[in-house]
């Protein structure tokens, strides 16, 4: 695991959604993946207790948190990905040739 070097100040450049992530870094590396795993683990637990109740709510509440469980990982997995497509674009020095 590797720490990001971005430190949130009170005049942040960039979206407001570049800005949250930045100040969310902490979170989302350390407890999103634990949290994606209890989400996942109790949808699968609302999955099959709608199927043997025929409980046709529980079953969608179930199939939402695992597709926020879903979004959570790909978020984790994708974080830095994410910060370099929303940072502010000028200023940046890439060099292309």
């Amino acid at each position: 695991m590797h720490i990001i070097i971005f430190r949130p100040t009170s005049h942040l450049k960039g979206s407001w959604l570049f800005n949250t992530l930045l100040r969310l870094d902490r979170f989302i590396y350390w407890f999103a993946p634990s949290l994606a795993m209890l989400m996942g683990v109790a949808g699968v637990a609302l999955c099959f207790f709608s199927w043997q109740q025929r409980l046709i709510l529980t079953g969608g509440a179930g199939l939402v948190l695992l597709l926020l469980a879903g979004g959570l990982v790909m978020l984790w997995s994708n974080y830095d990905w994410w910060l370099f497509k929303l940072s502010p674009q000028k200023g940046l020095n890439i060099p292309l040739k």
